[in-house]
């Protein structure tokens, strides 16, 4: 175990059984170890915290709050191997905002949080190059339409852009829009 000097606690992370020269806090912040300092590496803010970085040449992706989770919060077992927010603020990854849950659990916790089973019907509104082309009753018809016209499904739902494509929810305005 290391400290740095913002007092978080830090441990190294093994990748395939091999040590790493990467580390973790117990709030989420990945470090990497040079010869005379630790410096930090910069996120990606998604829907998750994520990091992108390289091991032995080869690039390799994090979720900050699987990380947090594997190296500080007891209680995972084969079925409890979900990390969930306590506060549904996906972005907070400190470990005591963290618990290992099953899967069903996590489901039914977002069902409390109005994430629902009908989140994917989501009325909004899709724009081509800044041009409205329709409003759709879900992702998944949006995106259906986005594909049939050239543009990636999986970026679109994942990004709600691809390409020339953006997608706004109907309570959004215009201005939303990333150009």
């Amino acid at each position: 175990m290391l400290i740095i000097e913002n007092s978080n606690e830090l441990k190294q992370i093994e990748i395939k059984g091999e040590k790493s020269d990467l580390f973790i806090d117990n709030k989420g912040q990945l470090y990497r170890r040079y010869p005379n300092e630790f410096k930090s590496l910069k996120p990606t803010y998604r829907k998750y915290v994520e990091y992108k970085t390289t091991f032995h040449g080869k690039y390799i992706h994090f979720l900050g709050h699987r990380l947090v989770a594997e190296y500080f919060v007891d209680g995972r077992t084969k079925e409890k191997n979900v990390v969930h927010h306590v506060d549904r603020n996906t972005h907070n990854n400190d470990y005591r905002n963290l618990r290992w849950v099953s899967q069903r659990e996590n489901v039914r916790e977002s069902y409390t949080a109005e994430l629902g089973p009908v989140r994917n019907f989501i009325t909004l509104k899709l724009y081509e190059n800044g041009e409205y082309v329709d409003t759709f009753k879900s992702i998944s018809s949006a995106s259906d339409y986005v594909s049939s016209h050239g543009g990636s499904k999986t970026g679109f739902i994942r990004n709600k852009k691809t390409g020339n494509f953006t997608m706004v929810k109907c309570e959004e305005t215009t201005e939303n829009i990333a150009s």
